[in-house]
């Protein structure tokens, strides 16, 4: 039972230490490929994680800046020839491992099957070294600039970036990263050209934010 505690506990402070890092989810509308981070996979087996591994994989990825949801152990990764950078820290993997123990003799549908809580050390794929992410060719082109859009999110000097699949604010970098535009989607050009300024708008108010009150 203090194992089970443990992990509980493990999984806690990882959460809270994501969400105190400033995790803020936001509305995506562009097109993501097969590593995006909403849907964290198992590099070494293809598999997707699912219960309290995907929201910690989620808050992880956002407070670091992992642009990619690919998963794996030590030896997972060493099995795919990669290795894990020194001095990475490890995000917890949740797993039940089931064992035969003693049946309870007042229970006739007890067969004796118990399942445990336990964890193993996984690793992001930007943790790694010697891992080559299949590429991705850009399906639509930039969006249309607006000249006096820009000529306002430039007055405010915030560094942006344009890299990988999902928009954040970094307090720990002071820095908006953004997909780039041609990953936005809409029925229309204009649509498309609202949906990034929107998303960069929003991240703005964070950066904002940040400036008048800072941590």
């Amino acid at each position: 039972m203090k194992e089970r505690t443990d992990i509980h506990q493990l999984v806690t402070d990882q959460i809270i230490a994501a969400i105190e890092a400033g995790v803020d989810k936001w509305q995506m509308p562009w097109d993501r490929s097969g590593n995006c981070i909403l849907l964290p996979r198992n590099a070494a087996t293809g598999k997707a994680y699912s219960g309290i591994n995907t929201v910690m994989m989620w808050c992880v990825s956002e407070a670091k800046g992992y642009e990619h949801g690919l998963w794996a152990t030590y030896k997972g990764w060493q099995a795919l020839g990669a290795q894990v950078m020194k001095g990475e820290k490890s995000t917890p993997i949740c797993f039940y491992k089931e064992y035969q123990g003693d049946p309870n003799p007042d229970d006739d549908g007890d067969d004796g099957k118990r399942r445990v809580l336990k964890y193993s050390s996984g690793f992001n794929v930007a943790q790694v070294e010697g891992y080559e992410l299949p590429a991705t060719e850009p399906e639509r082109s930039p969006v249309e600039r607006l000249a006096h859009a820009d000529a306002f999110i430039a007055a405010t000097g915030a560094v942006i970036e344009h890299h990988g699949e999902q928009a954040f604010y970094s307090r720990t970098h002071d820095k908006i990263v953004m997909p780039p535009s041609h990953l936005f989607r809409g029925e229309t050009e204009q649509e498309r050209t609202e949906g990034y300024y929107s998303t960069l708008l929003h991240e703005l108010t964070h950066y904002a934010e940040s400036q008048i009150m800072p941590r």
